[in-house]
């Protein structure tokens, strides 16, 4: 397994067909939510199709308290507090707007992995160093080291064979790149970095003209793209480009679905 950071490029080269997927898995409501004491994490329920944690194959813990990240060696990272964005326009008039907002972007990654099949992967808060047999991503307030570019990075688990892989969200890079956004629009940018990290864990690549060993048309909404605008950053973005995530075995790799024709079902 290898650090996998968004700004790069994948070396898999992997024959897949390209499949457009329309519609979401229903519009982003925020969702209510409920705690788990003994397991400390805050779940949302943007998908219903989402199993709940402890029936979940693969659990995805979303860490804003900082700490330790195996990505990055001997550096402690300071927590994600909202204040940390500049934002534009309105915001919800809550008791808490740091806890409303980290919730919104757990609904959202929730929405935007709702598109996979088999779905098998939930994503609750929680403490990472308390998170056992679960990928943990870590979103910071920081900045990457040494002038890096990148605003996030992960393992790259192909198949989906490690039940504790890695992911860090460079939240003070995201805020410098963007600048000023509406509240909408950083939910965006933190849950659409979130995803494409979480999506690498899973066994999604880049999908370039190198990966697939053709010329491949990338929409702007793909959320697994190599390299993204900020404005693609803070529009709602989504799997597109279907991959074989297992190449050692293709049938055991996620697929997408089409919302509409699930919703039909």
């Amino acid at each position: 397994m290898r650090s996998h950071a968004w700004r790069g490029r994948t070396t898999v080269a992997i024959a897949a067909a390209m499949l457009l997927a329309t519609g979401g898995c229903g519009s982003f409501q925020f969702p209510p939510t409920s705690s788990d004491p003994g397991a400390r994490l805050l779940t949302a329920s943007a998908c219903d199709r989402s199993p709940a944690p402890e029936d979940a194959s693969t659990l995805i813990v979303l860490d804003w308290d900082g700490g330790v990240s195996p990505l990055v060696a001997g550096r402690d990272l300071s927590a994600f507090d909202v204040g940390l964005l500049n934002i534009a326009g309105p915001v919800p008039q809550v008791a808490d707007l740091d806890s409303t907002f980290k919730q919104a972007v757990l609904a959202r990654v929730q929405e935007n992995l709702c598109d996979l099949d088999p779905m098998d992967v939930a994503v609750a808060i929680g403490d990472g160093d308390t998170a056992v047999d679960a990928t943990v991503v870590l979103i910071t307030g920081d900045l990457p080291p040494d002038g890096s570019k990148h605003i996030g990075q992960s393992d790259y688990d192909a198949c989906n064979a490690n039940p504790d892989d890695a992911a860090l969200i460079w939240g003070g890079a995201i805020a410098t790149r963007v600048g000023s956004a509406t509240y909408d629009q950083w939910i965006n940018a933190i849950a659409n970095t979130t995803t494409h990290e979480i999506g690498h864990t899973l066994g999604f690549f880049h999908p370039t003209a190198d990966t697939f060993g053709r010329p491949l048309p990338i929409p702007a909404d793909e959320i697994m793209q190599a390299n993204v605008t900020v404005s693609s950053l803070l529009s709602p973005q989504r799997f597109i480009v279907e991959q074989d995530t297992c190449p050692s075995n293709p049938a055991a790799s996620y697929r997408l679905i089409d919302s509409s024709a699930l919703q039909a079902q």
